[in-house]
């Protein structure tokens, strides 16, 4: 079914990312999602350890972080993840059968090269969606105090989990 162009994937990702007039307007929105908790603990003298935690990190449109990053520091990712992915996309199941059953070397190349095209598709198929979620409902996806998570989503640690099904829901016609 995903090569129907009307699936809820295409649905979510082209509704979701075409709500805004260019790709620096969805940056700029981003950076601005913080959520009501943290708007209003911001500066305070009694704010809490939470409230840093809502606000979007000024790193968050780079893949390749400062060395001392606590997320994936550049060493991490050039040397590490190069290494896993060398392994995962030599070792793949879907990559090594489109090499194995193709008719010859070029199919084979070209197998591979579709594969990994495919792979990418996961950036705008679940990443984007997740960054539009976090736009139009801050303050269920991106709650930062455990009480209010707890109230959402019944989940003190977060309610990442809520974004793709929000945005379904509230994004897709509803006899889809």
């Amino acid at each position: 079914m995903l090569h129907n162009k009307n699936n809820g994937f295409n649905i979510n990702m082209q509704s979701g990312v075409t709500a805004f007039e260019s790709f620096d307007l969805l940056k700029d929105k981003f950076f601005q999602s913080w959520p009501n908790t943290t708007k209003i603990t911001f500066g305070q003298s009694f704010s809490n350890n939470y409230t840093f935690c809502g606000i979007p990190q000024p790193s968050s449109w780079n893949i390749i972080r400062e060395y001392n990053s606590n997320d994936v520091p550049w060493p991490g990712m050039v040397f590490g993840i190069t290494i896993s992915a060398i392994w995962y996309f030599c070792c793949d199941q879907m990559i090594v059968q489109s090499a194995l059953g193709a008719s010859s070397i070029v199919h084979a190349k070209s197998a591979c090269i579709i594969a990994g095209y495919v792979k990418m598709l996961t950036i705008l198929f679940l990443v984007m969606p997740g960054i539009v979620a976090r736009i139009f409902y801050t303050d269920e996806v991106a709650c930062a105090d455990p009480g209010v998570c707890q109230n959402v989503c019944q989940s003190k640690y977060g309610c990442t989990t809520l974004a793709f099904p929000l945005l379904f829901l509230q994004i897709v016609p509803q006899n889809y």
